[in-house]
This record gives structure tokens, C-alpha cells and sequence, in this order.
């Protein structure tokens, strides 16, 4: 009786976790489809300055470091250190 008992728990959780995840899925689903279909709506009727905003918001923030320059003198490069070089 009491392993019948164990064995009914452990199926209720089993279905209610299964629900949970479903509805969760469909929660963040139309969360997405929400903003994505915002987000179309604001590009379709973009003047002038916003479709530069749009691309500002959208556009991949990197840091990167500027090369030094070099030059090849001899066969060998070198690192520039002044305009004369």
C-alpha cells in the first residue's frame, strides 16, 4: 500500500512538472513573438534618425584594440615608434 502510495506522488509530480515546463515554454514563447513582432512594427515605420537608432540597439558591441603598425625594413618587420619611420 505504501509503495502504491510512493508510486502515486511520484507520477503527480512527474505531471505536474511536465505542465510547468509546458506552460513555461509557452510563456517565454509568446514573449518572443511579442517583442519580435514589436520590433518589425517599429522598422516598417522607421524615418530618417530612427532606422540609425534601430541600428545603434542592434549592432554588436566589441572592444577591440587597435594594431600597432609595423613596416618591413630588411626583410624584418618592425614596430613604428614615430612619423618619421
Amino acid at each position: 500500500m505504501a509503495k502504491l502510495k510512493r508510486l502515486q506522488k511520484k507520477l503527480i509530480r512527474s505531471f505536474r512538472l511536465k505542465a510547468y515546463n509546458k506552460t513555461k515554454n509557452q510563456y517565454f514563447h509568446a514573449i518572443k513573438k511579442a517583442k519580435t513582432s514589436c520590433w518589425n512594427a517599429l522598422l516598417k515605420k522607421a524615418q530618417r534618425k530612427e532606422v540609425f537608432t534601430a541600428l545603434k540597439y542592434t549592432k554588436e558591441k566589441t572592444l577591440q584594440t587597435i594594431p600597432s603598425l609595423q613596416y618591413n625594413k630588411d626583410g624584418n618587420a618592425k614596430p613604428v615608434k614615430s612619423f618619421d619611420d
